[in-house]
């Protein structure tokens, strides 16, 4: 494996997801990752939205991989933790695999770990059950103690860590604030515990760059790391995807952005 093609918020979409894949075949990238709000449901749509993803991964040869966000139903994904193969992942169809919440794994030499999910900061509009499944939906500290503290090259998150949030995004009252820092404040505990170089993440529907400085022990030559936010499938352009060179670490986006 060289290269990894990273993708932000799909929400379900699958028409998107095939265009993704079929960039990702262009891009010589046989994995394609994916950063929360994939658009996991229940029943007949739920299963057809995989079955659909799956063909399109098949048509172009690609292996997809996905964290959770806060737009999944998170009932279903309960039910795929008795699933949890030896590689940490859940097959849910043939080249279509979850990442549950504290994996860990190695492509191309590298240590990845995973901790999706994150806070609706839109959750006014959305009904309980339906579409937003609140408290399943927010990141844990059981979540954090099962990722560990032992060291990462990249952490693949679905929110941004505390420090490394977008500005500005949307205008939101207190109590809402205070219930969205949660899952950043546990991102930025995993952050500082595991040192990442890179970390990845969707859920704001923006492209940004920002490096976190961290305090790090003596033992680690590392001071902080570079938070790569993407785009979704609502602005459905090259904001929205990037390539991961796994020589450098380094990410290139569909605008021809680092």
């Amino acid at each position: 494996m060289d290269r990894v093609f990273v993708a932000g918020d799909t929400h379900g979409n699958g028409r998107w997801i095939a265009t993704l894949c079929e960039l990702a075949a262009q891009h010589d990238c046989d994995t394609l990752l994916q950063l929360g709000d994939f658009g996991i449901r229940r029943g007949s749509d739920g299963r057809l939205f995989l079955d659909w993803v799956a063909l399109s991964a098949r048509q172009h040869g690609v292996t997809i991989h996905a964290i959770g966000g806060n737009h999944e139903e998170y009932d279903e994904v309960a039910e795929w933790e008795f699933g949890i193969e030896d590689d940490g992942f859940v097959t849910l169809r043939p080249g279509v695999h979850w990442i549950p919440r504290g994996c860990r794994w190695e492509w191309g030499g590298w240590r990845f770990g995973a901790l999706g999910g994150a806070f609706s900061v839109d959750h006014a509009y959305r009904s309980a059950g339906v579409d937003w499944w609140p408290d399943a939906e927010e990141l844990h500290e059981a979540d954090v103690d099962r990722l560990g503290d032992a060291p990462l090259d990249v952490l693949v998150t679905h929110e941004a860590p505390l420090g490394a949030e977008p500005q500005g995004t949307m205008v939101i009252g207190p109590a809402d604030q205070l219930a969205a820092e949660r899952t950043r404040l546990l991102l930025r505990r995993a952050v500082e515990a595991t040192q990442p170089a890179l970390v990845l993440h969707g859920h704001w529907h923006q492209r940004q760059t920002v490096n976190l400085k961290f305090g790090a022990p003596a033992s680690s030559e590392r001071r902080g790391a570079r938070v790569e936010g993407l785009a979704s499938d609502v602005e459905a352009d090259g904001r929205s995807w990037g390539v991961l060179d796994l020589a450098t670490l380094q990410l290139r986006d569909g605008e021809g952005r680092r």
